[in-house]
């Protein structure tokens, strides 16, 4: 898209994963900022330029990819940037496992099917769509689950997408919500159609939109990062989870989609309810 006269490129799904650096265990080992008054030189050990950066210590099981899927139990309130922690907390996760698939190709589409049966064993049939259109910057993301267990299943749905712009706590970036929380923020919304991260400076925006009204969290993927001044916490991107109730009988079929769309910020575009 274009700012001003200037043309901005920006890989929005460039997230990186958190995966451990040499110099972690420095930050573990010195997880206070250090008010000595000691004179620094060359061979002084890195300033610790914020207390707390040990917790930022987390590392990823899969890439920070997008469109990662996962069928859980019922509860909303699901962590969104580890959704998957503790291990087992995900009755049927599609992550990065390889699925049957079939592509499909017209002059103004390309649609992928892919296809999975009785995951984990479970009495289900999952089938997942990507469609990208010629004339529409937007990834469609379409799921379709039929149960055929004995009983009814009482579950919850959730897409977990890491996407970036060019800052996280920084002036005209933010979640188009009430209060516009800067995009290193953290908060969720219950019954929302969508979601919008909006970065002014670059004059675009990354929106989302359901097909049915979701539950969405937003948390900062954040990690330490060692620069000339010391070590100090750095913004990668946003990780945001989307899910839905899934009740089905025995024989019945749930349907729901995600839309991603990059473009030019809309202007006077509406705020997506209130921030919690």
């Amino acid at each position: 898209h274009e700012t001003g006269t200037a043309r901005a490129r920006l890989n929005v799904a460039d997230v990186l994963t958190r995966r451990p650096e040499p110099y972690h265990r420095q930050v573990a080992e010195r997880p206070r900022p250090s008010d000595s008054g000691e004179v620094k030189t060359i061979h002084s050990a890195p300033a610790v330029k914020e207390a707390g950066l040990p917790a930022l210590l987390r590392y990823d099981r899969f890439r920070r990819a997008s469109l990662l899927d996962g069928l859980f139990p019922p509860a909303a309130g699901r962590e969104p940037l580890d959704p998957l922690e503790p291990w087992d907390a995900a009755w049927v996760a599609i992550g990065e496992r390889p699925l049957d698939h079939e592509v499909k190709t017209s002059p103004r589409e390309v649609a992928v099917l892919c296809y999975l049966l009785r995951p984990e064993g479970q009495p289900m049939a999952l089938q997942k769509s990507l469609v990208v259109a010629a004339d529409d910057p937007a990834v469609v993301a379409g799921y379709r689950l039929r149960w055929e267990g004995g009983e009814p299943l009482d579950a919850r749905w959730a897409v977990q997408c890491n996407l970036t712009l060019s800052a996280g706590d920084a002036p005209g970036r933010y979640f188009r919500v009430a209060g516009r929380p800067s995009l290193g923020s953290r908060g969720r919304l219950e019954g929302a159609h969508g979601l919008a991260m909006v970065d002014e400076w670059l004059g675009g925006e990354v929106a989302l939109s359901f097909s049915a009204p979701a539950e969405v969290a937003w948390a900062p993927v954040e990690t330490v990062s060692l620069s000339e001044s010391g070590f100090e916490r750095i913004y990668q991107g946003s990780a945001l989870l989307v899910s839905w109730p899934v009740r089905l009988e025995p024989g019945q079929t749930w349907e729901a989609s995600l839309r991603v769309r990059v473009g030019e910020m809309a202007a006077g575009a509406p705020e997506s309810g209130e921030s919690a």
